[in-house]
């Protein structure tokens, strides 16, 4: 006899076991106190979702940044530069068509590489 509940609690708290599974993360989504404040809030007017998916990006921004130091950009230098050249104004206008899909994937793919090492060493030193 397995305790649904507590179950459905447990896979709560893990969201990448249940990659295969989007209706279920769905239902637990709706069940979590936190994400029916994020709804109500949406609702009552204190922000849309939108700036709050503003702020997520924001914050996402600022996790690449801090792990961009430990990542090898050259490639992304490089790419960049062959567009621009000197005129460090113009990065700000670059779009995803002009840097490319690739060079972006390949930036991401840096990051997640990155962060999944930290997060091992992280847990290695804590035992």
């Amino acid at each position: 006899m397995v305790n649904q509940e507590a179950l459905l609690d447990v896979l709560s708290k893990n969201h990448a076991s249940l990659a295969d599974y989007p209706e279920l993360q769905e239902y637990l989504a709706r069940k979590n106190p936190k994400v029916a404040q994020y709804s109500k809030a949406v609702r009552e007017g204190q922000f849309t979702s939108q700036e709050y998916l503003d702020e997520i990006g924001e914050r996402l921004n600022w996790i690449a940044y801090e792990l961009q130091p430990n990542i090898d950009m050259e490639f992304l230098v490089n790419r960049v530069a062959s567009i621009v050249g000197d005129d460090i104004n113009r990065i700000k206008t670059l779009s995803i068509e002009e840097i490319g899909a690739d060079y972006l994937s390949n930036f991401l793919t840096s990051l997640d590489t990155r962060y999944m090492q930290l997060r091992r060493l992280n847990l290695a030193i804590r035992f």
